[in-house]
């Protein structure tokens, strides 16, 4: 996953997925904006699926 995503991404990911961070928290800790917490989520999902995505 290292290879798809950068550092902030990756950290965003672990707190959302595995510490249970709100948006909000993730913005706080990060010094960044709750959109911009979404979309780094959301882009990185994206990418994810395609890696995993059937060919």
């Amino acid at each position: 996953m290292e290879q798809w995503l950068n550092k902030r991404a990756i950290s965003i990911l672990y707190m959302r997925f595995v510490e249970g961070m709100k948006y909000q928290e993730i913005a706080e800790n990060l010094n960044i904006s709750e959109a911009a917490v979404y979309k780094y989520l959301s882009q990185s999902m994206t990418t994810i699926r395609q890696h995993f995505k059937p060919k």
